[in-house]
């Protein structure tokens, strides 16, 4: 039976997408964008397996630890879910999924729990897959996944990315707009070290010697 809307929720806790989640009467509702603590005016729902998504809602009371995100694409871009947390919070909210990630899958209860490694809050992500789309007018789109989307969403910089990484998003653009095989290039990764950093670049048909030069 579908529930009667608008719908008050009161979130409990983020899910393992970091999505608050909520249950009334043994049905579950995930409000992705909500924080535990935090009360919505659901007013649109989509039924899934094992529960309601809220796709449409207001704020009634907001988390204390609620913070503007500082990223321009933090609404759109599913690269990264939490900006919108204060990062003490963060770092409590991903210890509250860890143990219940050992509960949920071996009924495991470590003896012991040592401090979680911290560090700040952006420019920490040392690796990540990017994807590319050429569009319609040939201009090229390199980024991260839109939120509940297979559409790419293009970006120029990114907070959360190592600087040396977020520095190769602007000559990669120019990069893969030049190249003969630029339709089909899918992905690319890029990866730091201490010292040094990695690209790979995939590409579904075989590149020319100018492309290499390139």
């Amino acid at each position: 039976m579908h529930p009667h809307l608008p719908l008050e929720l009161s979130i409990d806790t983020l899910d393992t997408r970091a999505r608050g989640a909520t249950r009334i009467d043994h049905t579950r509702y995930i409000c992705d964008g909500a924080l535990p603590g935090e009360k919505v005016h659901a007013h649109a729902l989509e039924k899934s397996h094992r529960a309601f998504k809220v796709t449409a809602f207001d704020i009634i009371a907001k988390s204390p630890h609620r913070i503007e995100p500082a990223c321009q694409y933090f609404s759109i871009c599913g690269g990264c879910q939490l900006q919108h947390l204060n990062y003490p919070a963060q770092i409590e909210a991903k210890l509250t999924i860890l143990k219940e990630a050992f509960h949920r899958n071996g009924q495991l209860q470590p003896i012991t729990w040592l401090p979680a490694l911290t560090g700040t809050p952006y420019h920490y992500r040392r690796r990540a897959r990017l994807g590319v789309h050429q569009c319609t007018n040939g201009n090229i789109v390199i980024g991260f996944r839109r939120k509940h989307h297979t559409h790419i969403v293009g970006i120029q910089n990114c907070l959360v990315l190592e600087p040396r990484l977020a520095a190769l998003l602007t000559p990669l653009h120019a990069l893969l707009k030049d190249l003969s095989c630029k339709n089909r290039i899918p992905k690319i990764e890029v990866a730091a070290g201490d010292e040094e950093i990695a690209v790979v670049v995939r590409h579904l048909v075989a590149m020319t010697e100018q492309d290499h030069e390139q």
